[in-house]
């Protein structure tokens, strides 16, 4: 195919789904810039990564590439090292090579008119970003789980001022310290799973909706969620402790007398 400039083509899954649907696009044609290319095989699925869809894609033969594109040789040569920690020695033996091989090819300016880049670097600094908006979200979401929390200690400590008559007949009747602070805590646990519930809704639904929209695949972890909802249940204890507290610390002949 290469030799003779066959106008051929292998499709990525998501391009052999977009175009074709369910039924099979080998042996049919497939027009690129007008021209027609027969579709001989389909690639293996490898997902997404930093750089896109690795599936979205239709690869032919150089030599048709370079008729078709009106540009001959490669541009761009990806090397895969074996190991993480050989990298640096394969980037310094590439670039000796590659001084053997182009000795004397340089502009006005002293530069060579090639390049080796080492995508650890690249990697580092998009770790680095990462870094810094997992801090500035984690910030984020500590402001708003301490206003979470103190709505809801707000919320709880107006109920105990509303039931201190009900909370009075309860322990005029046996009702103990423990059994009033259990009762709260309970009602505080519950609006905070009702929060959490609802952040979880929000945030899978949200994740979908972009998925949607963006053709980015988006996995949920349902490990990180229930660590999530765990975390929102710890939020409505603590938050409701103060005001559990307050409600089982009152005394029943005062809670009675209040109107």
């Amino acid at each position: 195919d290469v030799e003779y400039r066959q106008k051929v083509a292998l499709i990525g899954t998501t391009t052999a789904e977009n175009l074709y649907g369910m039924s099979n696009p080998i042996g049919q044609n497939v027009q690129i810039n007008g021209q027609s290319y027969k579709i001989v095989g389909i690639l293996e699925q490898k997902g997404s990564s930093f750089g896109g869809s690795n599936d979205d894609k239709i690869l032919i033969p150089i030599t048709s590439a370079e008729r078709l594109l009106r540009s001959k040789g490669v541009r761009s040569v990806y090397i895969q090292a074996d190991s993480a920690e050989s990298v640096n020695t394969v980037k310094s033996l590439i670039e000796e090579e590659l001084q053997k091989k182009f000795k004397g090819s340089q502009n006005s300016s002293g530069q060579t008119f090639y390049s080796v880049f080492n995508q650890q670097d690249m990697l580092s600094t998009v770790t680095s970003i990462s870094d810094t908006m997992t801090m500035a979200l984690a910030g984020i979401a500590g402001i708003s789980l301490l206003v979470g929390g103190i709505g809801i200690m707000n919320i709880m400590l107006v109920t105990v001022s509303e039931r201190t008559r009900e909370i009075g007949i309860r322990k005029a009747i046996g009702a103990k310290k423990r059994d009033i602070l259990v009762q709260f805590l309970i009602e505080s646990m519950v609006l905070g799973g009702c929060g959490g519930l609802l952040g979880i809704a929000v945030g899978v639904g949200g994740a979908k909706l972009v998925s949607r929209l963006t053709n980015i695949s988006v996995s949920t972890s349902w490990n990180v969620v229930l660590l999530a909802f765990v975390f929102s249940l710890c939020i409505g204890v603590f938050f409701g402790l103060f005001p559990a507290n307050k409600a089982a610390k009152l005394k029943p002949i005062q809670a009675l007398r209040t109107e």
